[in-house]
């Protein structure tokens, strides 16, 4: 180990250290099981000593009861319950995920709860964010409750009947579609009603516009949770949240563990795969700019056009991931076929073949660089995933998921090879890196171009992806850079392959939800 990789180890092990300090603590957890006539809902309570209020939070689209946590823990306070819960097809629920089936359980979660410890419904409380903000709109035809909180409501069937003591949140940057809905939720209400006599009536409703939040950063603002605890103090009796605003420290600690854990696996990750190192056995061609650029819109948009008539991994089940992962996969044979008409670019170099080499040695010496590939995303999803689910996400494979990620590998790898091919070798920041990357850059903005083509002219398409896409960016360019220190270091397109196919799998079983 190297100075440069014993500075990263020494300081993504204190970063990981501080995290786990942070994160640590918080209000007493337990993890049940709802069982109701056609559901069985898992659940996390934060428990209060005396509990005479509760209050129901529902994730939204794509999400989990785990990313509700934060916001739960500062909802909660030593006379009030909250009750997080995983809706079909989401985390550990092991239904199948369609919109009416996720409404259905909540419904039946709501009524067993309310049955038990509330009848009249004048001491519960519905949290919902995205899809479960329409879902706890929605409830109010259903059962009375003494106030409900949308956050960024995605409603798509409008209530019978307005819910009590209704506050509608959406964000400057949100998604326009949600931020219409949002209006068209207050207009429907009345508009805004505010006043004490308004809330002892339980007809209080007001809009809320938040500065500078995205469609997921209500989650983690502290004056998000301010904002709601001050709603839930005129709404439930007794409700009385601390007068200091929420502390961020699990926020806090959960980014700087992740931080500490990209510096420690950077530095595990290189060794990895200068162990397994190889000789160059997969030979990898730059491709000039435009070729490549032309290719890939070319394959891009012939896979839409048969998609509209084929769906060769509907058989996986995963919202959107079928479409999406059966696009790559035909992009990606695509590309590989037309990888044959590619030329090297001027001045690019190519990895150099080894001669023959006698078997089985030589198998072995072309399969090490590959398995340092697959050792690194292995390590990426345990490290990683364990994480997250401890502090914030559910990352975590279960059975469904697990075979899921096993069924999507295969298919994922031919997309990833030919970007390989593609990019060529990693070179100098003035050897061509940062054309490299904008090269990079170009070809994945293609693809998502492509995919908008369905969703603007028929309506239909992996709509979640692009929800998810300034996620997507983010864990792109992460995924390019760690790609590249592992084709560095095994000297290998293999290693860089494998590693971003797992990558990518694993990403789409662990959060898109299982239909």
């Amino acid at each position: 180990m190297n100075r440069t990789e014993r500075l990263f180890a020494t300081g993504g092990a204190l970063l990981l250290v501080v995290g786990v300090f942070l994160s640590a603590g918080g209000p007493a957890q337990q993890s049940i099981w709802i069982s109701t006539e056609s559901c069985r809902t898992p659940a996390t309570v934060l428990s209060a000593r005396h509990p005479s209020n509760h209050i129901l939070v529902f994730h939204g689209l794509s999400a989990n009861r785990r990313l509700m946590l934060m916001l739960g823990a500062w909802l909660q306070t030593e006379n009030t319950s909250v009750y997080l819960f995983d809706l079909p097809g989401h985390g550990d629920h092991p239904s199948p995920f369609s919109f009416q089936r996720a409404e259905q359980c909540a419904a039946e979660v709501l009524e067993a709860i309310t049955t038990r410890v509330d009848p009249a419904g004048q001491h519960t409380a519905l949290v919902g964010h995205s899809m479960g903000g329409g879902i706890v709109v929605r409830l109010a035809d259903q059962s009375p409750t003494a106030a409900t909180i949308a956050i960024s409501p995605g409603l798509r069937q409008s209530p019978r009947r307005m819910p009590v003591n209704l506050l509608i949140l959406t964000g400057e940057f949100d998604i326009p579609q949600l931020q219409r809905q949002a209006r068209k939720l207050l207009e429907a209400a009345g508009g805004t009603r505010t006043t004490p006599e308004d809330f002892a009536q339980r007809r209080a409703v007001e809009l809320v516009r938040m500065a500078r939040a995205t469609h997921s950063s209500y989650l983690l603002d502290a004056e998000v949770a301010a904002i709601l605890r001050s709603w839930l103090a005129r709404s439930l009796p007794e409700y009385r949240p601390e007068s200091e605003p929420p502390p961020r420290r699990r926020l806090w600690g959960l980014l700087s563990g992740l931080f500490g854990l990209v510096l420690l696996y950077a530095g595990l990750a290189a060794r990895v795969a200068r162990w397994l190192r190889g000789t160059g056995s997969t030979q990898a061609i730059a491709v000039p700019m435009w070729r490549a650029a032309v290719g890939w819109a070319v394959a891009a948009l012939l896979a839409v056009v048969v998609l509209q008539g084929w769906l060769p991994l509907g058989w996986v089940r995963l919202y959107d991931g079928c479409y999406l992962a059966s696009f790559l996969f035909l992009a990606g044979l695509a590309l590989l076929v037309l990888r044959t008409r590619w030329k090297q670019a001027p001045g690019a170099t190519a990895e150099d073949e080894p001669g023959p080499q006698p078997w089985p040695a030589g198998l072995l010496r072309r399969a090490r660089p590959t398995l340092g590939g697959v050792l690194a995303g292995g390590m990426a999803m345990l490290a990683f995933g364990a994480w997250l689910n401890w502090t914030g996400y559910d990352l975590w494979l279960n059975a469904p998921r697990a075979w899921r990620f096993v069924a999507l590998l295969p298919f994922l790898l031919p997309y990833f090879a030919a970007e390989e091919r593609a990019l060529g070798p990693p070179a100098a920041w003035r050897r061509g890196g940062l054309r490299r990357y904008a090269q990079f850059a170009l070809l994945r903005s293609i693809l998502v171009a492509a995919l908008l083509v369905p969703i603007l002219l028929l309506g239909r398409g992996p709509v979640l992806a692009l929800l998810l896409l300034p996620y997507a960016v983010v864990l792109s360019l992460l995924q390019r850079l760690a790609a590249d220190q592992l084709r560095r270091h095994a000297d290998s397109a293999a290693a860089a392959v494998g590693f971003s196919a797992i990558l990518m799998a694993w990403l789409m079983a662990a959060i898109l939800p299982i239909t």
